[in-house]
């Protein structure tokens, strides 16, 4: 799965097995624990 944002971005040093966020904490664990499945993030300039 492929899931693009233009939004503010994340910030450089996110932890994402340890986020103070509720929905990235969610995410996580969904993608890691019940899908088996890894995060990357590709952080690209916009043209």
């Amino acid at each position: 799965m492929i899931v693009k944002d233009n939004g503010v971005g994340l910030p450089n040093d996110l932890d994402w097995s340890n986020s103070p966020s509720l929905g990235l904490s969610l995410v996580y664990d969904l993608v890691t624990e019940q899908l088996d499945g890894k995060i990357t993030l590709d952080i690209s300039e916009k043209e």
